[in-house]
């Protein structure tokens, strides 16, 4: 539950509870964001509902445990005490610039020679500068790739392929809408 949980956090960027029912019993797992303290939240669900048979964390993970028909009153009770917090958007750090035209096999090929990424080696980020996104859709016998325009501040313009990533078209969506709100940068 922990690793959905992060990972759900990771593509959400929200604090997420995760839960799993065996027996009668839920059994759940919480990942939140910087500057959110889960351990705090669930406390104030405790307070509210007494509905965790056991509970424990710190302000950025946190497991627990409830009857699994109180579920729904877990859930009324985290809308209201998870209500009208705010943190602030998660900040990248970038490691270099890119040009579309950089985006080369070669240069793929280059990055997979720094292999394996993990914490020593972390993956590098890049970021293009002054473009501009357009007709993003999914692509392929299931939607399962994603497709899109990309055009440069140059004038020139190429055609981008995100293989098996076409579940993720609503975030694709969500840059180019920021795109059109005059952002010019984006995390590749």
């Amino acid at each position: 539950m922990g690793i959905v949980a992060g990972k759900l956090t990771q593509n959400l960027y929200k604090p997420t509870l995760c839960l799993s029912i065996k027996d009668g019993v839920a059994k759940g797992s919480g990942r939140s964001v910087p500057g959110v303290d889960l351990y705090a939240l669930l406390q104030a669900v405790q307070a509210q509902t007494s509905v965790f048979t056991a509970f424990g964390g710190h302000a950025a993970a946190a497991g627990f445990s409830l009857p699994a028909d109180r579920i729904n009153d877990l859930r009324s009770a985290w809308a209201t005490v998870a209500q009208g917090i705010e943190w602030e958007p998660p900040h990248i750090d970038v490691d270099a610039p890119l040009h579309v035209h950089e985006l080369t096999p070669q240069f793929i090929a280059d990055l997979k020679r720094l292999e394996p990424f993990g914490q020593a080696n972390p993956e590098p980020i890049f970021f293009l500068r002054d473009v501009q996104i357009g007709d993003v859709q999914t692509m392929g016998a299931k939607q399962q790739h994603l497709r899109a325009r990309v055009k440069e501040g140059t004038g020139r313009s190429y055609s981008l392929v995100a293989f098996g990533e076409g579940e993720r078209i609503a975030q694709w969506l969500e840059l180019l809408l920021g795109y059109r709100g005059g952002h010019n940068e984006s995390r590749v």
